[in-house]
């Protein structure tokens, strides 16, 4: 394999271990925060709420009487996540016709009790007695899917209003519905964590082998490198025998020629 091939290789791993931890980190804050925050109204997330929509009463209605109602043109689907501003006390009495808020349902029917989030059509006063001041004390709403017949039959009083209607994420129900299956969390959660475990293990075996090959490749760089002091120090003893052997050969010669020299003149002595 190529340097350039190796190099695309290692990119695109690197780039879908990012795509991957980004994901997984994405999914384990999406379901803290959903179940910390969906669909409860005593909890929210930095002044919001956040709702998963459970009926189509405002969904998109082509009623002519409904639509000059609806004049903000706020509607969203079974499924989609609204998201819903807290409103302090004082916030709730200045709301306005065509407003969508979200509240606790007093009617007298199938919805009593549930977290509902509909249009308001008319607001509801009450005169101070001791002021003869007139003050909001509560909604009229409305959905607007279904014409007039989804008229919600109780006011909605200021105290079981949670918010006011400020956007809307379509279908993201859908998504949350699934990941609250066992498919979804396979798929979601469990399937990413076990491929980042396995990548982690595997690059650690890696890295592993890698310095194993490196703690081999330095012991052997010692041994080459002793064995080559071991060859230079072996060479330089044999030239010094081998000096030595010239200088005592040397010596030898030497002494020899000397004996020779010297045996002549003792024979001419004796001679005399």
């Amino acid at each position: 394999m190529s340097e350039k091939v190796k190099k695309i290789s290692s990119i695109a791993l690197k780039v879908c271990t990012i795509v991957l931890v980004v994901f997984t980190v994405a999914m384990m804050v999406f379901t803290i925060v959903s179940a910390i925050t969906f669909d409860q109204n005593e909890r929210g997330l930095f002044g919001f709420g956040f709702y998963i929509v459970q009926s189509p009463s405002m969904e998109k209605n082509k009623d002519d009487e409904m639509a000059e109602m609806n004049i903000h043109n706020i509607t969203f689907a079974k499924d989609d996540m609204i998201i819903v501003k807290r409103l302090s006390d004082e916030k709730k009495k200045q709301l306005k016709e065509g407003d969508v808020i979200t509240f606790t349902s007093t009617n007298d029917d199938a919805s009593f009790g549930q977290t509902v989030t509909h249009m308001i059509y008319q607001v509801v006063k009450a005169t101070d007695k001791e002021t003869g001041e007139e003050t909001v004390i509560g909604y009229k709403t409305v959905g607007v899917a279904n014409g007039m017949i989804a008229k919600d039959g109780a006011t909605v009083y200021l105290n079981h209003i949670y918010g006011k209607y400020t956007a809307k994420l379509p279908v993201v129900g859908h998504f949350f519905g699934f990941m609250k299956t066992t498919p979804g969390y396979i798929v979601c959660i469990l399937i990413p964590f076990l491929l980042l475990i396995i990548y982690n293990g595997v690059n650690c075996v890696r890295i592993f082998r890698n310095y194993k090959n490196e703690q081999r490749a330095e012991i052997q760089a010692e041994r080459d490198a002793i064995e080559a002091e071991r060859q230079q120090n072996a060479e330089m003893l044999r030239q010094l025998q081998e000096l030595q052997a010239k200088l005592s050969a040397q010596a030898a010669s030497a002494e020899t020629s000397e004996s020779q020299s010297r045996t002549p003149t003792e024979n001419n002595n004796n001679d005399q």
